[in-house]
């Protein structure tokens, strides 16, 4: 499990970006972990943007429902 930090935070940039392989957040978080929890600063920072946007995401949601939602709750 102890791997090198910045061989896992590319992997985590990779796949975070879909550069040669298919985007993947869990996968770019996955790695930016391993990272992170080894002390890569970029790579703690990264995860924290990763956060803010998915809760962006769910905020605008939330506030925007798709009018599926509105007609058909459940």
């Amino acid at each position: 499990e102890q791997g090198l930090c910045s061989s896992q935070f590319f992997l985590g940039d990779l796949y975070e970006g879909g550069q040669g392989c298919k985007m993947d957040e869990q996968s770019a978080i996955m790695w930016f972990k391993k990272s992170a929890m080894q002390g890569h600063d970029v790579a703690a920072h990264r995860l924290k943007k990763i956060e803010d946007r998915k809760n962006s995401r769910k905020k605008k949601k939330e506030k925007h429902p798709r009018h599926e939602d509105i007609l058909c709750p459940g």
